[in-house]
């Protein structure tokens, strides 16, 4: 019989450690371990220190979100973009995918003050939910100003820098999304499981789209 008092982590570890893909023949690999063994969220720190509820934590599953993703960034060379908000010029938003049984995904676009950005797509050779492994893919493509313009008016659309960082826990089957941005020396940073095809995932897939990232229709969830 499972106490009241660890309900809350199981919730966190179902909704976090095993719920990140659509019903698939999963690897034989324990996807939970690997991500409780990942190092602390530092050197460079990807997100400002108790952004994610589970920091508030006091076993093992303690900043187990900010240990989990900076894992695929960092497998990335990504930048920290918490960090890159001491820049008071900088402008940039990154989409980070984390789906359980398809490769980490990271889509940034560094916006310039003409108004065209560039865009840098990577892609590992890991799972969401298991070891980021190596990076396969980092292209760049330069963003015209009128597309840039469409993307601000999804991120408008989505009222992006006013969302709550996190929404509900998520079920057995579905994937992380996660946006930040940084402008006029601000980040936020928003996350959620599998949202239904609303503004926020309109705004997380513009930049997909623009990226050279190739992804199935069937793939996206």
């Amino acid at each position: 019989m499972v106490s009241r008092s660890t309900l809350p982590v199981l919730c966190l570890f179902l909704s976090v450690g095993f719920g990140l893909g659509w019903s698939q023949t999963p690897p034989t690999k324990d996807a939970s371990s690997d991500i409780l063994k990942a190092p602390p969220d530092a050197d460079p720190r990807y997100f400002p220190i108790g952004v994610f509820g589970d920091s508030a934590y006091r076993d093992r599953f303690k900043n187990f979100k900010a240990r989990w993703y900076s894992t695929s960034l960092r497998a990335m060379h990504e930048p920290s973009l918490s960090e890159g908000a001491k820049d008071p010029s900088l402008v940039a938003y990154r989409f980070l995918w984390l789906r359980s049984f398809h490769h980490p995904i990271a889509v940034r676009l560094t916006i310039r003050t003409d108004g065209t950005g560039t865009l840098i797509g990577k892609v590992t050779s890991g799972a969401g939910g298991y070891p980021a492994g190596v990076m396969t893919q980092n292209d760049s493509v330069e963003i015209p100003k009128a597309q840039v313009q469409h993307f601000q008016e999804l991120l408008d659309k989505a009222t992006f820098w006013t969302l709550p960082t996190e929404g509900p826990l998520g079920g057995n089957d579905g994937a992380q999304w996660i946006m930040e941005g940084v402008h006029s020396g601000s980040y936020h940073i928003v996350d959620r499981w599998s949202p239904r095809m609303d503004d926020y995932a309109s705004l997380c897939l513009d930049l997909l789209h623009l990226s050279k990232i190739h992804v199935e229709p069937k793939d996206v969830y």
